[in-house]
């Protein structure tokens, strides 16, 4: 990717972009645009995120991008000028199933907060989609 464009995309999705995804191989592994000429390396992280745009303190001043990150992925191949990306293992062993318990949950306690304050971040789209910009974790 040509240095114009990729300002016009650090424009159009926040100063953290470095990528898009440019292929799905399976529901574990992607290919993003980036390569070891842009300085991605075998064992970097990665977040396909969605840009929801700029945060601004309460005197309009801009705090920088607010992002939604989709999925996180490890770097497992680097080449010039793309990466394969998979996302994390989990290895279990029956010895730690079992002592897991099955139904164990965390709980947060709520903020004592007036509901009319909240504004959850949104996803337009959730899903991993072909062009998602990609950002170092």
């Amino acid at each position: 990717m040509n240095a114009n464009r990729r300002k016009e995309l650090k424009e159009k999705y926040g100063p953290s972009f470095i990528a898009r995804v440019i292929r799905i191989i399976d529901d574990h592994t992607l290919i993003i645009d980036a390569g070891s000429i842009d300085d991605i390396k075998v064992g970097n992280i990665v977040q396909v995120y969605e840009y929801l745009g700029t945060i601004n303190d309460l005197d309009g001043n801009s705090l920088g991008s607010l992002e939604a990150v989709k999925c996180e992925l490890n770097v497992i191949r680097c080449e010039q000028q793309y990466s394969i990306c998979e996302t994390h293992s989990r290895k279990y062993t029956a010895f730690e199933f079992a002592l897991t318990p099955a139904l164990e949950r965390t709980h947060f306690d709520a903020l004592p907060v007036d509901s009319e304050d909240v504004e959850p971040m949104k996803f337009t789209d959730p899903k991993v989609r072909i062009g998602d910009p990609v950002k170092l974790a």
